[in-house]
């Protein structure tokens, strides 16, 4: 502290900055000559206090997330070729409640969700031992919605999706 302010001499213990976590895993995987397939899931959640800054702390906000990643990896393998391909789904949930308006510019009660979808090949064929060919595809689809518990109305939901390839040989 000061000499002469007295008041920044207290340390102050942090409140509402509780945590709570689980989250579980599962994968199986199955491999044959030629194949060989894995699917995974991941599965979390998380609830926790927001504590707020130091000079205002909060004693009521809190944040709920819970999310899960699902995919499938499928690997395949001949003669003079292999791919591998990945599908993938992530999906988000955060519940933020902030009714009392302890942080930011006011009160706030959001339901947000989130969506990743995407696959994604690549393939590679060496017709000739002089030549190797090899194509990759990958596609992916993100979604955003916002609802507001405070007033029931949900914005427009955000959406944007993308699409990729490339081709490519190797002569030596």
């Amino acid at each position: 502290g000061t000499l002469y302010n007295t008041q920044d001499d207290a340390v102050l213990s942090r409140e509402n900055n509780d945590k709570g976590q689980w989250d579980a895993l599962f994968r199986w995987r199955s491999a044959g000559p030629s194949e060989t397939v894995t699917v995974l899931n991941s599965v979390a959640s998380r609830r926790e206090g927001v504590p707020g800054p130091g000079n205002r702390p909060s004693l009521e906000s809190r944040l709920d997330t819970l999310q899960n990643l699902f995919g499938v990896q499928v690997e395949r393998t001949g003669n003079n070729w292999s791919s591998k391909t990945h599908f993938w789904r992530h999906d988000r949930s955060e519940l933020y409640n902030d009714e009392s308006g302890e942080i930011g510019t006011g009160s706030q009660w959001n339901s947000d969700r989130y969506a990743t979808t995407g696959l994604r090949t690549h393939a590679g064929w060496a017709p000739l031992a002089e030549l190797l060919t090899s194509a990759t595809v990958s596609a992916r689809h993100d979604r955003f919605s916002r609802k507001s518990l405070l007033s029931g109305s949900e914005n427009d939901p955000l959406s944007r999706a993308s699409l990729s390839a490339m081709l490519a040989a190797e002569w030596w």
